[in-house]
C-alpha cells in the first residue's frame, strides 16, 4: 500500500471516530456505556470504510517462488531454412526435441515456440513458412513469457516479410545458425532504383543492383515497346540503364537476370511499374542547415523532379532568395528543420497558407510558432527519442505532439515514422524525426524508406491536382493481403481496380474507406473518377510470397549482432550437442527465486457494498434494541417506567399534595 493510501486511511479513521463521537457522546436517552461503545464502534467503522474507499486503494504484494532457470526456445519455420535438403524438417524437429531434453536434464525449464509470420506452437514445425518475421517473433515471445533466463533463437538469420520490430535487450539472446550454406552461384536482383514517375518526353534513368555471380550473367529489361539486354561481368553488382522517353501513362518494366549454373530461380525476376506524367514538378528544399540527412533526402527528391535548395544558415543569407521563387507556379515545398531562425518564420507561414500541399520533416530544430506548426499537423512538437532499428541503425523520432486527426504511418518497422494530415482544403505529409542517412548501408530498409517518401509526395501532388487524399496504405503488397483505402473524396466518386468497382463506405462527411483482396500477382491500375472525369490513377503491385528465397544461406553476421547486442552467445547447428554445457556454465542450474507482483484492488464495490450495508444495518438494529431509534426524537419509555409514574401520581393524590 502506498504512503498516500496510508495517509488517507489515517484521515478516514479520524473522520469515522469524529462521526461516532458526534453521534453518541450526548444522547437524549440514557443508554448503558457498553452499548454506547458498541454503537460508536460500528458507526466509526462504517464511516471510515466509506471514506477510505473514495481513494480506490490498491494492495500490492510480492509473491516469490523457487524455480529452475527458464529457457525459451524459438525455432524458425520458414522454407528458406530447408532449401537444398541439407536440413530436413524431420531432422530439425528431432534435433530441437533432443536439445530440449538435454536442457531439462541439465536442470533448466524449457518452453518451445515456432515462428514464421508470427508465433506458432512448437509442434507445428513443418518447414512451410513463407516468411520469417524474426525480430517481430522475438518481441512477441518476450512479451508473452515472464522473466525468462535466456532466449534461444534457431534461424538462418534471413528476415523476410513485411514486419520488423526493435529487438528487446533485457534478456540474453543465444543464436543458433541453422540452414543451408549460401550458394556461391546464387545471382539475384536485389533492388531496382527508378523514379515513381517521369515527365512526358523525359528519358528514364534507372539503376539495378544485383548480387554478383562468379560467372558471366545477362540482365534483360522488357517493356511495352522495347527490350534491352546488358551483359554483366563476374562480381559486377550494379547496372545503370537509360530508357528512351516513354509516352504518357502506365508502363510495366520486367527485369530478368540469367546466370549459368544459378541454383535459385526465385530471385531472378522482378516487375516494376513506371508512371509517365505530363509534367515534372519543381521541388524547393528548405533546409535549416546542410546535414547528411538533407543530402540523403535530396537523393530521393531528385528522382521526382529538379530540386532547388534554399538553405537558411548561410553567412550571406539564403542560397536562393525566397523573393525570387515563383510562388504562383505549382511547386512542392519540403521543409527540413525549417524554420530554424525567427526571420525564417514568415516564409514558413507563407508556405503553409498559400500551398495546397507541403512536406515537413520534424527534425532537431523546431521553433514553437503558434501559426506554422498547427498548419503542419502538430499541436506541440515533442522531444526526439532514440529508436534502434532491427539491423543496426538508430533513428531519432518524435513520439508525441501530432494532432489527433493526423494519421501516423508505420511501414513495418515497429513504430510510426511518418504521418499524413488533412485540414480543410490542404494536405500535409512528413517524417517524424531524423537520422535517415544511417539507412544508406541497408538496402532493404533503404528501399522501404525511398518508397515511403515518394509515395507521400505522390499523394501530395495528386491532391494538388484533384483535391483528394484517398490512397491505399501500401502500394506494394503480397498475394492474399487486404488493401485498405481511406481518405477524403468529393461526392459521386467511383473507385475501380482491375475492372472491378469497389464499394465506398462512408465513415463521416466526405471521409470514405474501401477494401480489396489481392488474389493474383501483377501490377494493377486503380482509378478514381467522378462521372466522366478521371480524378486520379494509381498503381498497386501485388507480389508472390516467393521473396522468402530472395536470400539463401546463413546470415551469421546478423545472428552474431543479435547475440552481442543482448549479451548472449552465437553458435551453429553443428554445435548443438555442446550447447547445454555452455548454457549451464553461463547460467548455473540452481533453483532461482522468481518474483511475481500481484495487485489486489480494495475497491470492489460489490463486496464493500455488502460490508457497509451490514455495518449500518447492525447499528440500526442495536439502536432499536437499546431504544435509540433517532437521535433527535423522544424515545418511547419502557413498561416499568410507565408503571412507576402511575403509582407515583396515585400516591400524591391520596396525600392531597400536588404531584411533583
Amino acid at each position: 500500500m502506498s504512503p498516500s493510501h496510508l495517509v488517507w486511511l489515517t484521515v478516514a479513521l479520524l473522520i469515522g471516530v469524529g462521526a461516532a463521537l458526534w453521534s453518541y457522546a450526548r444522547l437524549p436517552v440514557r443508554v448503558p456505556r457498553p452499548w454506547r461503545y458498541v454503537l460508536g464502534t460500528l458507526r466509526a467503522a462504517a464511516v471510515a470504510a466509506l471514506t477510505f474507499l473514495l481513494a480506490e486503494p490498491l494492495y500490492t504484494r510480492l509473491i516469490q517462488r523457487e524455480a529452475p532457470p527458464r529457457l525459451v526456445l524459438l525455432a524458425d519455420n520458414s522454407q528458406s531454412l530447408f532449401w537444398g535438403g541439407s536440413l530436413t524438417p524431420t531432422a530439425y524437429r528431432e534435433g530441437l526435441q533432443q536439445l530440449a531434453t538435454q536442457l531439462k536434464k541439465a536442470g533448466f525449464e524449457v518452453a518451445m515456440y515456432g515462428f514464421d509470420r508470427g508465433l506458432k506452437p512448437a509442434d507445428s514445425l513443418k518447414g512451410d513458412g513463407q516468411a520469417s518475421w524474426l525480430s517481430q517473433a522475438i518481441q512477441e515471445v518476450l512479451a508473452q513469457e515472464e522473466n525468462p533466463t535466456a532466449l534461444l533463437v534457431v534461424s538462418d538469420g534471413q528476415e523476410t516479410g513485411e514486419k520488423t520490430a526493435p529487438v528487446p535487450v533485457q534478456v540474453p539472446i543465444w543464436t543458433i545458425a541453422a540452414g543451408p550454406v549460401a550458394p556461391p552461384q546464387d545471382a539475384a536482383i536485389e533492388e531496382v532504383l527508378l523514379p515513381p514517375w517521369v515527365s512526358e518526353g523525359q528519358p528514364v534513368q534507372l539503376e539495378v543492383r544485383v548480387r554478383p555471380s562468379a560467372r558471366p550473367a545477362t540482365l534483360t529489361l522488357t517493356w511495352s515497346s522495347g527490350r534491352e539486354q546488358v551483359p554483366l561481368s563476374p562480381q559486377q553488382n550494379k547496372v545503370a540503364m537509360r530508357l528512351p522517353a516513354l509516352p504518357k501513362g502506365l508502363h510495366r518494366l520486367t527485369f530478368t537476370l540469367a546466370a549459368s549454373g544459378d541454383p535459385n530461380p526465385y530471385n531472378n525476376t522482378r516487375e516494376e511499374a513506371l508512371w509517365v506524367r505530363p509534367k515534372r514538378p519543381l521541388i524547393y528544399l528548405w533546409a535549416g542547415e546542410i546535414t547528411a540527412d538533407v543530402g540523403f533526402l535530396r537523393r530521393v527528391l531528385e528522382r521526382i523532379g529538379p530540386v532547388q535548395l534554399v538553405a537558411a544558415r548561410k553567412p550571406t543569407g539564403y542560397t536562393q532568395a525566397p523573393d525570387s521563387i515563383a510562388w504562383k507556379e505549382p511547386a512542392l515545398h519540403v521543409l527540413y528543420n525549417f524554420p530554424a531562425r525567427a526571420e525564417d518564420l514568415p516564409w514558413a507561414r507563407r508556405i503553409a497558407q498559400e500551398n495546397l500541399f507541403f512536406f515537413v520533416v520534424a527534425g532537431a530544430t523546431l521553433e514553437a510558432d503558434s501559426l506554422f506548426w498547427p498548419a503542419a499537423g502538430w499541436q506541440k512538437p515533442g522531444l526526439l527519442s532514440a529508436y534502434p532499428m532491427p539491423r543496426g541503425p538508430v533513428l531519432y523520432l518524435r513520439q508525441e505532439g501530432l494532432h489527433p486527426t493526423a494519421q501516423p504511418i508505420d511501414i513495418g518497422w515497429g513504430r510510426p515514422i511518418a504521418y499524413r494530415y488533412f485540414r480543410g482544403n490542404r494536405f500535409v505529409a512528413g517524417l517524424l524525426g531524423e537520422g535517415w542517412w544511417a539507412l544508406r548501408t541497408f538496402p532493404d530498409l533503404n528501399r522501404q524508406w525511398d518508397s515511403l517518401v515518394t509515395e507521400l509526395i505522390g499523394q501530395g501532388l495528386a491532391f494538388q491536382e484533384a483535391r483528394l487524399t484517398f490512397f491505399p496504405e501500401r502500394n506494394r503488397v503480397l498475394v492474399g493481403d487486404i488493401v485498405h483505402w481511406q481518405g477524403w473524396l468529393p461526392p459521386g466518386t467511383t473507385l475501380r481496380i482491375a475492372g472491378q468497382t469497389l464499394p465506398l463506405q462512408a465513415l463521416s462527411e466526405g471521409l470514405y474507406e474501401a477494401f480489396w483482396q489481392a488474389d493474383s500477382v501483377g501490377t494493377f491500375l486503380y482509378s478514381l473518377s467522378q462521372g466522366e472525369k478521371t480524378l486520379f490513377t494509381g498503381v498497386l503491385t501485388v507480389e508472390a510470397p516467393s521473396r522468402e528465397f530472395l536470400r539463401l544461406g546463413r546470415d551469421t553476421l546478423y545472428l552474431r549482432y543479435l547475440a552481442a547486442l543482448t549479451s548472449g552467445q552465437a553458435a551453429s547447428w553443428e554445435e548443438l550437442p555442446t550447447l547445454p554445457e555452455r548454457l549451464r556454465a553461463a547460467f548455473p542450474a540452481q533453483r532461482l527465486v522468481s518474483s511475481h507482483r500481484e495487485v489486489i484492488p480494495f475497491h470492489e464495490w460489490s463486496v464493500w457494498l455488502v460490508v457497509l450495508l451490514s455495518l449500518f444495518s447492525l447499528e440500526w438494529l442495536l439502536r432499536r434494541v437499546c431504544g435509540v431509534v433517532l437521535s433527535g426524537c423522544q424515545p418511547e419509555p419502557p413498561l416499568p417506567t410507565i408503571a412507576f409514574s402511575v403509582w407515583r401520581a396515585e400516591a400524591a393524590l391520596r396525600a392531597g399534595l400536588p404531584e411533583a
